[in-house]
């Protein structure tokens, strides 16, 4: 590892601010490792940083706790990217506020991947779920990569489409892997490292602060080919992330939803503002990055063993959710998804007083 590389690494692990910490690191740059001129150096860093952050640094700039630190790091199956890195993405190296480090679990070369993220609200409408679900797996399906945000809602449908069609997906986390928000998500945490990659710019025992999320949304924007919203208000954070798209440059697509509903105020405002294109289908998409589709053809033979049951059991006549789940055995969870995915495949219908019923 490179001076530069141990410096980034060092001075990303004490809580300073993004300003003070490229300072730090462009002083360093000059000089050499900081392990050697931390304690040569006092009078220079202190007109950076406080003597608190000083104390903190000098703490870090420890030959011996760098080793450990390494090594814990190493254990966790965590991999550190850094600015000055040879594999650090391209992507991020062309935005104003690129991180100084980025710590990575799972699938590396994601990173420079052709991809779109989809993001949106956390408490989508069922058309919000049904429509992100539809473009997630025609994106997947013609091997884009999805980048979201781990969050509920929209971001959990994205990455869980992703994972089920066995394309990438990249997950942009705010605080540190051993911290993951929301709870509910740690399993689809696990099961995104495992193949797929899990990013923060922050060091993997960071706790989740509010201010973060915000600034994480930058990454997702920068990191993306095209930003696809399917469903957000007005004030959400995904418009964080629509900005920052319009600020790189980046494509911003926004489904058009209920202007009644408040969940699709921030789409339809923002296809309004002329900030976004009106998005009706994943061609749209594909024509902007020059991808060809992969047709799949969905027949009821490919469905789940478990989804033909329940297409069985309201062929005939239309029954309750509460019916079936009596009848599956299923968790609220679980069927909620298969009778999604029916209704993607165009096999089920959802009426009112939610009832569902075979097509």
């Amino acid at each position: 590892m490179v001076a530069d590389e141990i410096n980034a690494i060092i001075i990303d692990s004490i809580e300073i601010s993004y300003e003070k910490k490229f300072k730090l690191f462009r002083f360093f740059s000059h000089l050499g490792s900081i392990l050697d001129y931390i304690k040569k150096c006092k009078v220079e860093v202190s007109s950076i940083i406080s003597k608190d952050e000083y104390d903190m640094l000098l703490k870090v700039a420890d030959k011996e706790y760098f080793e450990k630190l390494m090594t814990k790091y190493k254990l966790q199956g965590i991999e550190i990217i850094t600015f000055m890195s040879n594999n650090y993405p391209k992507k991020l190296l062309e935005i104003s506020s690129p991180p100084l480090c980025l710590y990575c679990k799972g699938n590396l070369q994601l990173l420079n991947s052709l991809s779109v993220s989809v993001v949106g609200t956390r408490h989508p409408s069922n058309y919000g779920k049904i429509i992100t679900k539809k473009l997630c797996s025609e994106f997947a399906q013609a091997g884009l990569t999805i980048i979201s945000g781990l969050a509920t809602g929209v971001d959990t449908i994205a990455h869980k489409t992703a994972l089920n069609e066995g394309t990438g997906t990249i997950a942009v986390i705010a605080g540190g892997h051993n911290k993951i928000y929301p709870k509910s998500n740690a399993q689809l945490f696990a099961e995104i490292c495992k193949s797929n990659l899990v990013v923060s710019e922050n060091p993997p025992d960071t706790e989740n602060l509010s201010y973060m999320f915000p600034i994480r949304n930058r990454i997702i924007a920068a990191l993306s080919d095209a930003v696809v919203i399917t469903e957000a208000s007005l004030k959400s954070g995904t418009m964080h992330t629509k900005n920052y798209a319009i600020e790189f440059n980046k494509e911003v697509f926004a489904v058009p939803g209920n202007i009644n509903s408040r969940f699709s105020e921030g789409c339809n405002v923002a296809i309004k503002d002329m900030q976004a294109i009106p998005l009706l289908d994943a061609k749209q998409v594909f024509d902007t990055l020059n991808v060809l589709p992969i047709q799949v053809k969905q027949t009821e033979n490919s469905l789940d063993k478990k989804a033909s049951v329940i297409l069985d059991y309201i062929r005939s006549e239309k029954k309750s959710f509460d019916d079936i789940l009596h009848f599956t055995k299923l968790s609220p969870s679980e069927l909620n998804i298969f009778l999604l995915d029916l209704e993607l495949a165009g096999k089920v219908q959802k009426l009112a007083g939610n009832y569902y019923m075979g097509i």
